[in-house]
C-alpha cells in the first residue's frame, strides 16, 4: 500500500495507476466501474487540487488479511488528509475491502470496494503498521 499512498502525496496518477490490475473495478455505493474511469476522475481531481494549492495524503490501516502466495483479501480503513493553501487540515475515513493477486510479479488490486465513512476513533482502533 505504500506505492498507493506515494502517489497521492507525489500527485501521480499515472503511477497509481500502475498498483490496479488492468481490469481492475472500483465498487462504491453508487455502484461499479472500471478502474479506468476511476482513475480518469481521481487525475483531473488532482488537477483540480493542484490548481488550486490542495495537497493530499492517504493511509492505510488493516484490519483482517487473508493471502497465500499469489492471492489477498484485505479489509481496513483509509484516511484520506487534504491541507489547503492556508494549512488546514481534513481528513476523511473510509472502510474498505481489498481483493489483489500477483500480476507480473508484482502486487495489484483487483477490485477496490470503499464502503461506509467511519471515525477517527474506528481508525485509531486498528493498529497501526498492520
Amino acid at each position: 500500500w505504500g506505492p498507493v499512498a506515494a502517489s497521492v502525496s507525489g500527485d501521480d496518477i499515472v503511477a497509481m495507476g500502475r498498483v490496479y490490475h488492468p481490469a481492475a473495478v472500483l465498487v462504491t455505493k453508487s455502484g461499479t466501474r472500471p478502474i479506468a474511469a476511476a482513475l480518469d476522475g481521481w487525475g483531473k481531481d488532482i488537477v483540480i487540487a493542484k490548481q488550486n494549492g490542495v495537497r493530499a495524503t492517504v493511509a492505510f490501516r488493516f484490519s483482517s488479511r487473508r493471502d497465500d502466495a499469489t492471492t489477498a483479501f484485505e479489509t481496513g480503513i483509509f484516511k484520506y488528509t487534504t491541507t489547503d493553501r492556508a494549512g488546514v487540515s481534513t481528513s476523511g475515513y473510509t472502510t474498505m475491502e481489498a481483493l489483489l493477486a500477483k500480476h507480473d510479479g508484482a502486487w495489484r488490486i483487483l477490485m477496490e470496494h470503499q464502503l461506509e465513512t467511519t471515525t477517527e476513533a474506528a481508525w485509531n482502533a486498528v493498529p497501526a503498521g498492520r
